[in-house]
């Protein structure tokens, strides 16, 4: 080879996933697991692939759905700016609900109120039990343990009514789909000749 020719390299870019470089190796890149596509591709690609492939669509949002439902859930995450991890606890607290052709939102207000009575009802039952073990006539360690169960009891309560009832709804409200609720952004204005 003369030095002409050592000093021209190419590097030929075929499609998004694999290029050519320098006629010394062929390379192709592709994600290895589920999570390496959903931490390297760009939404564009990853909605277009829960829209069409069921099992991506399954690992993305934690549950099936028909062809038409997908393409309603991607379009409803894309359009109020959703995580995954949100679409799936909306799905888990009843909030998002499917069919076999449609998907529906319930954004009804009754779900928080339901959340906090369990939380109020929890946190009345066990303030009465820690009322118990702290004058019951046991020793101060069994005391102690009683009342660190019982915390820990209650905040895993309290975790899991937020996360089912009061979390979801706040999502919901906070994202603009609940009427009344959503603050329009400013938008820039040009400014008029003078």
């Amino acid at each position: 080879m003369n030095q002409v020719q050592q000093d021209r390299v190419v590097q030929l870019n075929l499609a998004a996933d694999q290029r050519n470089a320098g006629r010394d190796y062929h390379e192709h890149g592709s994600a290895g697991t589920v999570q390496q596509m959903l931490a390297a591709w760009d939404m564009e690609k990853l909605d277009c692939q829960a829209k069409t492939n069921p099992y991506m669509f399954k690992i993305r949002y934690g549950f099936e759905a028909t062809t038409a439902v997908r393409a309603q859930v991607v379009d409803f995450q894309r359009r109020y700016e959703l995580s995954d991890l949100e679409i799936r606890w909306l799905k888990r607290s009843g909030h998002i609900r499917t069919t076999r052709k449609d998907m529906r939102i319930d954004a009804s207000r009754t779900m928080p109120i339901i959340g906090w009575a369990q939380v109020g009802f929890f946190t009345l039952f066990i303030a009465l039990m820690v009322l118990q073990v702290a004058f019951s006539g046991a020793p101060e360690w069994k005391q102690g343990l009683g009342l660190l169960l019982l915390t820990g009891f209650w905040f895993g309560i309290a975790w899991l009514m937020h996360k089912l009832y009061i979390g979801p709804w706040q999502i919901l409200k906070q994202a603009g789909v609940i009427e009344g609720s959503f603050e329009a952004k400013p938008t820039a204005t040009a400014k008029e000749p003078r």
